[in-house]
């Protein structure tokens, strides 16, 4: 998809002198039965920066490799379709090859030991097959000129990962991963803010059931939602909803829910992180359980149960750093 051609943008993309500045990013996070895996690779212009995080569902333990970088040691694909989203700093190498048109992302990570941090390094199969699965794609207005372009999927991972000497066996049968593939160009809008759910399971009948909520003060239209429900190969919109969370502290429940009770999700903190973006903003990622009910269009209501992924809280500041 070439963003400057939407007819959301009412061809004015077409005619800029020069390519909009747009803060972009792809990321993923990875649920097994023993660890959640945090993975974003960021270009935000003056704030450019790779994570890899861990957290160990069994023991609590927490790990998180930041490395802020000049824009030179960041790339973000220009498409997922066929293209490369990489990262390489000192000691810590990230590479995503995208080739959704034959139905995966690749990725190897190869990060070297640091303090208390443990080395990190194998080799992932993200498998987005769009003859088994729906993304969802979704371009939508901001306030004030600017657009959001989404890019998101529930993968079944395969591969391996070596935790300073620890063996991760990922299984595409059980073991899913949240794919966040986000183009931002803010326009006159001085602050981006929002709330977001992302999670799958496997159901009784094997079928992957995933769920994608948020809720933006940029996006009060309801038409452009990117709210949706995943079960098996089918992709459902779902309602809009209205989050609660204590913002003093993210390790509290949040829930989701809507006023017909098609959607009514709690999700229980167990780790996660803050990345800070300096004087742009910052924003939270926490991992963890989600418990509750979603129905779907053919209204059939979903036992969530313990499926797993990440909730985030955004507040980032836009107005001094883009046209």
């Amino acid at each position: 998809m070439n963003l400057l051609d939407s007819r959301l943008l009412k061809g004015l993309g077409a005619s800029w002198p020069t390519p909009p500045l747009l803060i972009e990013w792809v990321g993923a996070g990875m649920a097994h039965p023993d660890w959640y895996l945090g993975l974003i690779v960021m270009d935000a212009r003056l704030a450019s920066l790779a994570v890899v995080y861990g957290h160990n569902r069994q023991t609590g333990e927490y790990f998180s490799h930041d490395r802020p970088a000049r824009r030179n040691r960041v790339r973000v694909a220009n498409s997922t379709w066929s293209d490369v989203t990489e990262f390489h700093g000192r000691d810590f190498h990230v590479e995503i090859v995208h080739r959704l048109e034959e139905g995966f992302h690749r990725v190897k990570l190869d990060i070297l030991a640091e303090g208390n941090k443990p080395e990190v390094r194998g080799e992932l199969v993200w498998h987005e097959d769009l003859r088994q699965t729906q993304p969802l794609v979704l371009l939508s207005p901001v306030a004030k000129g600017g657009f959001i372009y989404n890019h998101k999927a529930q993968m079944p991972i395969e591969g391996s990962l070596d935790i300073d000497g620890r063996r991760i066996d990922f299984n595409p049968n059980r073991d899913v991963a949240n794919l966040d593939e986000v183009k931002i160009h803010p326009g006159g809008a001085t602050r981006l803010s929002y709330r977001w759910f992302n999670f799958a399971g496997f159901d009784a009948a094997g079928r992957l059931v995933g769920l994608d909520l948020a809720h933006s003060p940029q996006k009060p239209d309801p038409y452009w939602s990117e709210n949706c429900l995943w079960v098996g190969k089918a992709l459902w919109p779902a309602p809009e909803v209205h989050f609660e969370n204590d913002a003093r502290d993210l390790m509290k429940p949040w829930r989701a829910s809507d006023q017909e009770g098609l959607v009514d999700i709690t999700f229980y903190p167990e780790g996660g992180k803050l990345v800070n973006l300096g004087p742009i903003g910052k924003y939270h990622q926490k991992c963890g359980r989600f418990r509750g009910t979603a129905v779907d269009g053919l209204g059939e209501k979903h036992q969530i149960r313990d499926y797993y992924g990440c909730a985030e809280s955004a507040e980032i500041l836009t107005w001094k750093f883009w046209r």
